[in-house]
This record gives structure tokens, C-alpha cells and sequence, in this order.
């Protein structure tokens, strides 16, 4: 009996399939990019689903027959018993191993030595190099996956520093750092983790250059200066030793984020976000500082409109509807809607009320439930939320804001999902800021099922023109000089969370423009 081949598959930097050790070379494409997604999604894909990634600009059953072909093709490379291929689903064999699974089992450990391990699988971004033609969901598919083992590999990068750093072994550190740098060079977290390595080994002329090639990136990438934080790790490293004492060191002013900033450029997607548009889920989408949170709080100012806030946070993604209960723990805890929420659990059917206090105990001080701790479905808390939200906004014109739902896990999607697409609530619109650079594959599928059922609007948030940029500078500073105004919007490009940042900095009496 023949031994069975085994293969790998490398799929950081320049993706590579070998067999048995030797380089497997696979002449088409689009082979490739079909065991590309198979490996890197390692389980069960649907058909539809695979064919539309490959072949995006044909009509399904052409690009249902191409996928046949080429999963023949892939068979054919790897061996029948290799590709599971059923009658709605496609997936590959776990008998083939890659880069990708044996970094997440190593980087998943608490050892030191595995963490290491997993960092030097990491050759570069996924698929460096690597594209389809006309095959762009394939393509936006590539570019989430590049953000998140990128973003992976820093996150690990830094726990082995961390760990290195404690275990006093400072040279390896700074290696794992310096890779991680290159990685996200703006990431300042990384960057006071190398300071102090250098600075422990003695190496203080390094922390010096890490610290000012930040500064020049950060000023010109983002017109903006390090952190306080940042400025203090510095500051404490270089004067541990012969340096001047820490209170006597030149600093940065710390910038308060608290200040609101006017509303400016904006109103015609005021417009496009009003009430009564037929889409019901509308997607604001940009980089970070644009202001996606600030346009949906001024639509809900502008129309008097009740609103409910669900909020996603990247430490709590992991934690199955939290961001849900966390919404309904907090109108408990309001004393505005405390006596409302005692009105509703009068009025929600015992079963429904029984659900909501499985995920919220304290629900259950205003109505004590029967049969707490009875093992509930996904479809009983949907339906239970559906009956909580009509009950909370009593048929009136409301918006469900979800903030970063980027982060959202997969079971939270699900219950929205079902409660965006209920013709019982109708009368709320939901709202959602988003950042493409964040995306996940179970965020895209939803987006995809909200597009396919024509209720999804996606608005994009670009820069400001400077014009507006000048109204937000002259709201607070009337006579500030031309010139000054001119290199101010020039720093701040576009981004009115930089402009806020720099008038903080501008009211705490800092005046150094260049920022080295």
C-alpha cells in the first residue's frame, strides 16, 4: 500500500505548495486561489459562495460550472480524496497542513518558545503578491485577511517581547520588535516596548533615533506628535541613568479629547441618511477620525429621534451578544428608563421575559422569571429582542446605532441580521459605523446577505475639503495668522479628529507647528 503524499501549503508571503517536501508548481491560477481559500478558511464553504469569488462578472450557473472544472483541475494536483467536494459545500482535507494553522495552535500557547516559533512562520503580508483578475471579491477578501494576521503577528510580536523583555533577554526582543515595527512603524505601543529594550540593554543611543524617526513618521504620515505616553517612556528611559531628571525633560502637552467639535461639510450625507430612505440598515464607512460616530449623532439631533446605542469593542468581540446585553444592563442602571424597563416586563410573554433574563440576571428583579437557567436558542433570543425593541420604542420613528461593528462577533450578527430584516420594526432604522481595514469574513457575509436582500446603503466619509477645515480652525481661533492657518490644515489633511487634536494642542499653549 502506497504512503500517502503530504502537502503544505505556505500562505505568508509569496504563497508556496509543496508535496512531500519538494515544490508542487501549479500552473493555473485560479487552482491556486481555490486551495488558497480553502486552506485559510479551513472548513466548509459554500459553492455559491466560492464561485462568486472567483468569478464575480458571470451569471451563477457559468460560474458554477467553471468552479466544477476547476475543482477537477485541483483533484487532479492533490488527489480526489483530498477535496471534499458535497452537493452544496466544498472544503479541503485537514491532512493538509500550512503556515497558517501551525502559527495560530503555536501563537494560541502560553510558551515562550512556541510564541517564537509562530513569529517566524510570519514571511510577510498573506498572499504578498498574489491577485486575480476580475475577481474582486476575491481581491477584498486578500485585503482583510492581510489586515488581520498582520495584525496578528504585531499582537504576538508583542507578548514575546513583553516576555523576552522580563525574562531579561534584551537582544532577541528588539529582533521581534524591529520585525513587528516594520509591520505597523506608526504603532506606538511597539514603539515604547523597543525604547525600553535598548534602553535595558544599554543602548540609549538607539532609543534616541527609535524616537525620532517616530516623530518624523508620525508628523509626516499624520501631521501629529506621539503620544504623552509615548513622550514619558522616552523621557523616563533616557534620564534613568546620566540624563536630565524627569521633571526638568522638555515634553509634550497632553491633548484632551473631550472637546466637541462643530459640525461642518457633512450635510449632504445628512441627506442621504434621512428618514424614510428604502434602505433599512445604512452603513457609514471610513477612517478612523472622519467622523463617522459624529454624523450619526448629529442625524439623531437633527430629527429628535429616539435612539438606542449597541457599542463593539475589540477586547469583547470574543464574548458571544455582550455588546447586546450591555445595551439592555445599561437602560437598567439609567434611572430614566428604569421604570420603563419594569413597564415592559409586564407586558413581553413569559417565555420571551424568561429568555432576556437568561442573558441579563438583573432583568429579573422586576419580574421574577420561573425557569431561570433553562438552555435557550439563538432563535428564542432573537425572537425575544424583536418583542423587547417594539415594546422600548412603541411603533415610534427609531435608530439603533451600532458603533464598530467591525468588532462584532458572529452570534451578535446573526440576532441583528434577524431583527433587520423583521417587517415588525419597520419604523427603526439602523445605523452602523464601519472600517474596511477591520473587516473579518463573518462581517463581509453580513453585509452580503443585507445587499442581496436590498437594504443595505453604504455611505463613505472622505476627507474634509480644507475650506471646512478652515471653518472648524476659525470657529475657535478667529484671528489666528493665514500662514499659521494654511501649514495647520496642511498638517491635519483632511481628518477632522487631527484638526480637533491640533486645536487642543493649539488651547494648551503648545505653538510648535513642524512637531519635530
Amino acid at each position: 500500500m502506497s504512503k500517502q503524499s503530504q502537502y503544505y501549503v505556505e500562505l505568508f508571503g509569496s504563497a508556496q505548495i509543496f508535496k512531500d517536501g519538494h515544490l508542487l508548481n501549479v500552473s493555473r491560477k485560479r487552482v491556486r486561489a481555490l486551495l488558497f481559500y480553502l486552506v485559510a478558511e479551513a472548513k466548509p464553504v459554500s459553492r455559491s459562495q466560492m464561485a462568486y469569488l472567483l468569478w464575480p462578472d458571470k451569471e451563477y450557473a457559468a460560474a458554477s460550472q467553471n468552479l466544477s472544472i476547476y475543482l477537477s483541475y485541483l483533484k487532479s494536483e492533490l488527489g480526489g480524496e483530498l477535496v471534499l467536494a458535497q452537493t452544496n459545500t466544498i472544503s479541503i482535507s485537514p491532512d493538509i497542513d500550512s503556515d497558517l494553522r501551525r502559527f495560530q495552535e503555536l501563537s494560541a500557547s502560553s510558551d515562550l518558545t512556541e510564541i517564537l516559533q509562530a513569529l517566524q512562520l510570519y514571511h510577510g503580508p498573506f498572499l504578498s503578491g498574489f491577485s486575480l483578475q476580475n475577481a474582486y471579491p476575491f481581491e477584498q477578501w486578500t485585503m482583510e485577511q492581510v489586515s488581520f494576521w498582520n495584525n496578528q503577528f504585531v499582537e504576538k510580536s508583542t507578548l514575546a517581547a513583553d516576555l523576552l523583555i522580563r525574562a531579561q533577554r534584551y537582544d532577541e526582543a528588539i529582533q521581534v520588535l524591529e520585525a513587528a515595527c516594520r509591520c505597523d512603524p506608526m504603532n506606538e505601543e511597539l514603539c515604547c516596548l523597543q525604547m525600553t529594550a535598548l534602553g535595558l540593554s544599554g543602548r540609549r543611543n538607539a532609543v534616541t533615533r527609535v524616537y525620532q524617526e517616530l516623530i518624523a513618521l508620525l508628523n509626516r504620515e499624520l501631521g501629529l506628535l506621539p503620544s504623552q505616553e509615548t513622550s514619558d517612556c522616552y523621557r523616563q528611559i533616557i534620564s534613568s541613568e546620566s540624563g536630565p531628571p524627569l521633571d526638568d525633560a522638555p515634553g509634550v502637552p497632553q491633548l484632551s479629547i473631550h472637546q466637541e467639535m462643530i459640525f461642518v461639510g457633512r450635510q449632504a450625507l445628512l441627506q442621504a441618511m434621512a428618514a424614510g430612505n428604502s434602505n433599512h440598515f445604512v452603513l457609514i464607512q471610513g477612517k478612523s477620525g472622519m467622523g463617522k460616530t459624529r454624523l450619526v449623532n448629529a442625524y439623531i439631533k437633527r430629527n429628535h429621534l429616539f435612539h438606542i446605542d449597541i457599542s463593539f469593542k475589540q477586547q469583547e468581540q470574543t464574548i458571544p451578544y455582550f455588546a447586546i446585553i450591555k445595551f439592555i444592563r445599561g437602560l437598567i442602571l439609567d434611572s430614566q428608563h428604569r421604570d420603563e424597563i419594569v413597564q415592559i416586563s409586564r407586558q413581553l410573554l413569559e417565555n420571551r421575559w424568561e429568555v432576556l433574563c437568561q442573558l441579563v440576571p438583573e432583568l429579573g428583579q422586576s419580574r421574577q422569571p420561573r425557569s431561570l437557567g433553562a438552555v435557550i436558542t439563538i432563535q428564542q433570543i432573537m425572537e425575544a429582542l424583536e418583542q423587547f425593541l417594539l415594546c422600548l420604542t412603541g411603533q415610534r420613528k427609531s435608530i439603533i446605532f451600532i458603533d464598530d461593528i467591525h468588532y462584532a462577533d458572529t452570534s451578535s450578527l446573526e440576532v441583528l441580521q434577524y431583527l433587520i430584516c423583521q417587517p415588525s420594526l419597520a419604523h427603526i432604522q439602523f445605523f452602523a459605523t464601519f472600517r474596511q481595514s477591520l473587516s473579518q469574513p463573518h462581517i463581509i457575509a453580513f453585509f452580503n446577505v443585507l445587499l442581496r436582500e436590498n437594504i443595505l446603503q453604504t455611505l463613505e466619509l472622505g476627507k474634509l475639503e480644507d475650506e471646512n477645515m478652515l471653518e472648524l480652525l476659525l470657529h475657535y481661533y478667529p484671528d489666528i495668522d493665514p500662514d499659521v492657518a494654511e501649514n495647520l490644515i496642511r498638517m491635519a489633511d483632511g481628518n477632522p479628529f487631527w484638526m480637533r487634536t491640533i486645536i487642543n494642542g493649539l488651547d494648551s499653549g503648545y505653538t510648535e507647528i513642524s512637531g519635530n
